[in-house]
């Protein structure tokens, strides 16, 4: 009876623990990220038109609760008559694929190459901080502009230039976590133990370095939705007709004064995204960081 009334007691504590927990959890940034991540994998099923193709009679429509307005196209209609909110739609899955998928090959390559040069350091360390050195040197912008038009424009091409941007920002962040903890009792016992430098890196310090890498991670997705958006409304990013955010920043920015809803609700999207993903990684920040914690 008594083992029971304290595994009750115990359970209760970790429940309490939960709810406190969830009270602390940012709501907006989680819903916003949450919608996002939603309204990108069920678009086929959710847009109710399509995103390319379109009906010339009913170009520049305005949304649907101004004069002139259709309850079928609840956002109006671009120049060519393609619906606004179907493409919105199809937007949001073209810049979380592009953020997701380039942020993950570009986080895993610059883990390693910040694990190699934080633990192995001497000539290896020199060069691939100097490589670092140089891709950091030039404004990423400008980098991504000779990258496109090099390139030239695609969804792969776009997520190879946020790879070759972003891989030193995570590969500085490691070495720096990395150096500090292989002078740490744990990876010293390691090595004398005659474990492996491979093992002492994803055992030992690896671990140790993920709350940095996931701060890092979630304020660097709205970075890449910017930089995706920017690059579409150039012309050099995901090419037309295909729904990217920026494209249709790029085709309303001519009718700003007639048709404002064709530039103004992508770019709302875009706002929102940004927004969220960097309240996001604030609150990741404040509970990962021990600092940060005990003030």
């Amino acid at each position: 009876m008594l083992d029971s009334t304290i595994k009750t007691k115990k359970t209760l504590r970790q429940i309490a623990g939960v709810v406190a927990s969830l009270k602390q959890v940012p709501i907006v940034p989680f819903a916003t990220i949450f919608v996002m991540m939603v309204v990108a994998i069920t678009a086929d099923w959710i847009a109710p038109h399509s995103p390319v193709e379109g009906n010339l009679s009913i170009s520049l429509l305005p949304p649907s609760w101004m004069d002139g307005g259709n309850l079928s196209y609840l956002l109006g209609t671009d120049r060519f008559g393609r619906d606004v909110l179907s493409r919105l739609i199809y937007g949001a899955r073209v810049s979380m694929s592009v953020a997701c998928l380039a942020i993950t090959i570009t986080a895993a390559l610059g883990t390693l190459v910040g694990l190699m040069a934080g633990y192995l350091g001497g000539f290896i360390d020199t060069i691939l901080m100097r490589l670092a050195d140089v891709f950091m040197s030039f404004p990423g912008i400008l980098i991504a502009l000779i990258l496109a038009v090099v390139l030239g424009p695609s969804f792969t091409n776009v997520v190879i230039i946020v790879l070759i941007i972003l891989w030193p920002r995570f590969a500085r962040q490691v070495r720096g976590e990395a150096l500090s903890i292989k002078e740490q009792d744990f990876v010293v016992l390691a090595r004398a133990m005659g474990v492996s430098s491979w093992k002492v890196m994803w055992r030992h310090i690896f671990p140790n370095v993920i709350p940095s890498l996931a701060v890092l991670v979630t304020f660097e997705v709205g970075w890449v939705i910017i930089l995706e958006a920017t690059l579409a409304f150039l012309g050099v990013g995901i090419p037309p007709p295909n729904p990217s955010w920026g494209v249709m920043i790029a085709d309303g920015r001519n009718y700003l004064e007639m048709a404002w809803w064709i530039s103004f609700f992508p770019g709302v999207a875009i706002g929102l995204s940004v927004f969220g993903f960097n309240m996001l990684g604030d609150w990741v920040r404040d509970r990962l960081d021990p600092k940060l914690r005990q003030i």
